[in-house]
């Protein structure tokens, strides 16, 4: 399968087009960071939800929301505003591995891997 990630780009109907044309040429799963590349993490705002629902309807493959995910039911809220089919989360995961488990704080050294 191949799977793309993408960010906003400045002009949003070049993002939309874009995302079509992933599409087009064969992407199977589209994941879609919220935030442009100037915008660094959350010091730039919050990402931006609408323009990943835009997207997911605009395109008929899955299409994964990235972006403003710190806290467990930031993980809810994104999934009702965007349409989209799941989440991906980079930040959050530094912070709390254990962040998609719903536990609010575990550190690395608590872990333990099968």
């Amino acid at each position: 399968p191949v799977f793309c990630k993408i960010r906003l780009l400045p002009d949003f109907e070049q993002t939309l087009e874009l995302a079509k044309g992933l599409e087009k040429h064969g992407c199977q799963c589209l994941v879609v960071h919220g935030r442009t590349k100037e915008q660094v993490r959350s010091l730039s705002g919050p990402a931006d939800w609408v323009a990943i629902k835009k997207i997911k309807q605009a395109l008929s493959i899955p299409v994964i929301a990235n972006g403003s995910l710190q806290k467990f039911s930031d993980i809810e809220a994104c999934l009702r505003e965007t349409g989209a089919d799941g989440v991906m989360s980079a930040d959050a995961l530094l912070h709390n591995p254990a962040y998609f488990s719903g536990l609010s704080s575990v550190s690395y050294t608590h872990l333990t891997l099968p």
